[in-house]
């Protein structure tokens, strides 16, 4: 994982093109990149992210925000519990089990509605230069 101004990318390689191509995870935004080289990646990545942040700047819209990774859930002693049972009869810690049962909820929640956001912008960069 490639990490810049709090943004996250994948990379995988792409062997019918010959090469490395990266995005941004974590966003709806689509922001990509791609390079030969993969000492030029991190480079490529960089330029992705500010001409995305360039772009909202321009256009007047705030970048989304990168997803953390965490978030603290409060609740009551007795969720707690039943929360707990529930992980353990899956044979999963709490948090596994939360993360699975919250993507589930989440996904079933998002497949029944309407898009109700902003469209996301795609940046894409144009490669390495010379």
């Amino acid at each position: 994982m490639l990490d810049y101004k709090g943004y996250m990318a994948e990379v995988r390689l792409d062997l019918r093109d010959g090469v490395l191509y990266g995005r941004v995870v974590g966003t709806k935004d689509i922001i990509t990149f791609h390079s030969e080289r993969a000492d030029q990646l991190q480079h490529e990545f960089e330029q992705s992210v500010d001409a995305y942040l360039d772009a909202c700047a321009q256009w007047g819209d705030a970048p989304e925000k990168p997803a953390a990774g965490k978030f603290l859930i409060r609740t009551t002693a007795d969720r707690h519990s039943l929360i707990s049972r529930a992980a353990q009869e899956a044979g999963k810690s709490v948090n596994e089990w939360a993360e699975e049962a919250l993507t589930s909820a989440a996904q079933r929640l998002l497949a029944s509605t309407p898009e109700h956001s902003r469209v996301p912008i795609e940046i894409r960069s144009p490669g390495p230069t010379a």
